[in-house]
């Protein structure tokens, strides 16, 4: 049981427009974290022992804040879950909401619904050839927000993986899917383990202020594959060569793009929170 307090203060030397308050805000967070490890391989490593967090998170937030033009109360929850076996695989769910509220007029603004579940299959062998599935979803939903606030993108990590955008593509809600299957293969060359990676992306944005559901507007999508390497000899961490085809909204006009990623595209939540803080719309 974890329980915090925060006191933030805000004050704007340069004001690019007047939704910039200078504020004071008190916050409060009383949390439940049950946290418990197990242990695989082949999730991102290329066979290395990793550690895979599971358990339960549970989080309630209030506040008030006092800023140029009025008072305002905060009203934030999240509860997240996760559980994995070595037969079922991992699966985590977890969901957020945050918004302000206005007494005097009793109306919410700059609030966030969030949603996400990521999914990986068991271990799959044929051979020395091994594999997993990967799902993920993730959903943003903006209630009420400012025309200051900075809008949602869906590209990169956030959205379609390797998509850059031809314009300053953003929006008020987001809704994302990523699909992804890995082979770890055998093939070693100087030190250098392989493995393939084939994806497929979709997201959904809301880029109309009048609505607030993104599922109304036509996907982005990104298809693709590649390679990852990894050498056991030197300190260099895993990276990837990946192909991608983006049907629209892309920069170049073919809508296929090549380039190099190092990190990771999933990563775990560990259950655990610090200071208090409003939901994060980005």
């Amino acid at each position: 049981m974890i329980l915090s307090a925060r006191l933030l203060r805000t004050y704007h030397t340069v004001r690019p427009n007047p939704d910039f308050l200078n504020a004071s805000a008190f916050l409060g967070t009383v949390g439940y974290s049950v946290r418990r490890y197990y242990k695989d391989k082949y999730l991102f490593g290329f066979g290395r022992t990793e550690d895979i967090p599971t358990g339960t998170l549970l989080s309630a937030t209030l506040g008030y804040e006092l800023n140029d033009q009025d008072h305002r109360n905060y009203y934030g929850a999240r509860i997240s879950t996760a559980n994995f076996s070595q037969r079922k695989g991992y699966l985590y769910l977890s969901g957020e909401f945050g918004s302000y509220m206005r007494p005097s007029t009793g109306s919410w603004q700059q609030g966030l619904v969030s949603t996400e579940v990521l999914y990986f299959t068991r271990l799959y062998h044929a051979g020395n050839y091994q594999w997993r599935h990967f799902f993920w979803n993730r959903s943003a939903i903006g209630i009420n927000r400012l025309s200051s606030d900075l809008p949602l993108s869906i590209e990169g990590e956030r959205g379609l993986r390797g998509f850059k955008s031809a314009s300053d593509l953003r929006g008020t809600s987001r809704l994302v899917l990523n699909y992804e299957t890995t082979v770890y293969t055998p093939l070693s060359f100087l030190g250098f383990r392989l493995a393939g990676v084939i994806f497929a992306d979709a997201a959904w944005l809301n880029t109309r202020s009048k609505r607030t559901l993104p599922i109304y507007e036509k996907p982005y999508t990104g298809f693709g594959l590649g390679v990852r390497f990894r050498n056991e000899y030197t300190p260099i961490r895993a990276f990837q060569i990946l192909f991608g085809y983006y049907p629209r909204g892309l920069t170049t006009n073919s809508g296929y793009r090549i380039y190099e990623s190092s990190r990771p595209y999933y990563d775990f939540s560990d259950f655990s929170f610090g200071q208090p803080s409003v939901a994060r719309y980005e």
